[in-house]
């Protein structure tokens, strides 16, 4: 075999070892991984951005507060934990676009993060949804993520979970990035309808 050859095929196998797996990966297998570090991709980065109580609808990919009014932000550690600790919680993916890269488990809610108060259409989708997703038990954890740490999206559709009367809302505001930048597992998204 020509040495190019076999040089090219190991250059691909360890171009392809690094990559994110599309795989389907349960919540019991997330659960043994252990993290080394602990903010990824500007997760924790407080860029003074002052928290609002409404729908931001300004640019969507912009830097965000460290916290929404109701909503404990999280991290990708916290999300870790969660997913292997509480069978029960809900991911909610709510980037918007075509099909992409997703945290294992996630449901995808195009859409979510959108519109323009909390008394829109978006609201009563998102109230419709969620009543599902939750069975209508409003103490069930969410949480809701999308891109990164500069992605209103998720921002959005956290503040109106909590405008819905859900008590468990969490915000992993690092997202997709930070999910990745941590080396973790992702499959393909498919939207919930």
């Amino acid at each position: 075999m020509p040495r190019i050859f076999i040089i090219l095929v190991s250059l691909a196998a360890a171009v392809l070892g690094g990559c994110q797996t599309t795989a389907p990966v349960d919540r019991a297998q997330l659960g043994k991984i252990v993290l080394t570090g602990s903010n990824y991709a500007d997760e924790t980065v407080n860029w003074e951005v002052p928290p609002r109580d409404s729908v931001f609808t300004g640019a969507y990919h912009s830097k965000t507060p460290i916290v929404v009014p109701g909503a404990q932000t999280i991290t990708t550690g916290e999300v870790l934990s969660l997913i292997a600790s509480s069978p029960d919680a809900v991911l909610i993916d709510v980037l918007g676009g075509g099909a992409h890269a997703t945290i294992p488990t996630a449901l995808w809610l195009n859409g979510a993060g959108l519109g323009e108060n909390l008394n829109d259409r978006v609201q009563v989708r998102m109230a419709e949804r969620l009543n599902t997703l939750t069975a209508g038990d409003r103490r069930k954890p969410l949480v809701f993520f999308c891109l990164s740490a500069q992605c209103w999206l998720s921002y959005n559709a956290s503040l109106r979970a909590v405008a819905l009367g859900y008590t468990n809302v969490k915000w992993y505001r690092g997202g997709q990035t930070s999910w990745m930048a941590a080396g973790l597992p992702t499959e393909t998204s498919i939207e919930s309808r």
